[in-house]
């Protein structure tokens, strides 16, 4: 490896203030970002579960039994990520990524059919892909601070 490569890797490796130890700035980051995916997926799972009971008393098109169990799962992760759990924080990085996928097909979908240019704010389909794509950011921010963590991380 030449040597502008390793001052180049050296150079694009983090720098932690506290003389090189990585964990008060993982555990920082973990508590931050684990604070707001419990905000997300609690929010996530009072719409879904309200969505889901509204669908079911009208005679709306949408799968609600779906609607509902998307809610349901958000709920329990987001509870879940509450009490410091990581099998919580795992689920909800999958559901996430599965969420992101939708909205990207949704998004994709509308641009082609050009019926999401005249929707705007939160029934746009683009700011539900910029919405799970913070999610899926901030999951993955937590269980990289777990794993520099190891057996300090408050998750278990």
């Amino acid at each position: 490896m030449s040597d502008t490569s390793q001052q180049a890797i050296i150079q694009a490796l983090p720098v932690f203030p506290s003389g090189g130890d990585p964990a008060p700035t993982a555990l920082r980051d973990l508590n931050v970002q684990l604070r707001a995916l419990r905000v997300a997926w609690i929010f996530f799972g009072i719409v879904g579960l309200g969505a889901g009971v509204i669908v079911a008393g009208g005679a709306g098109a949408a799968p609600w039994p779906v609607v509902f169990l998307f809610g349901a799962c958000w709920m329990t992760f987001g509870v879940g990520a509450s009490a410091r759990k990581l099998w919580s924080v795992q689920g909800g990085l999958f559901l996430s990524y599965l969420a992101l996928a939708i909205s990207t097909l949704s998004c994709l979908g509308s641009a082609a059919t050009g019926t999401g240019a005249n929707e705007s704010g939160l029934t746009n389909p683009l700011f539900a892909v910029i919405l799970q794509a913070l999610v899926v950011r901030a999951a993955r921010i937590v269980l990289r601070s777990h794993r520099v963590l190891g057996a300090q991380s408050p998750l278990a």
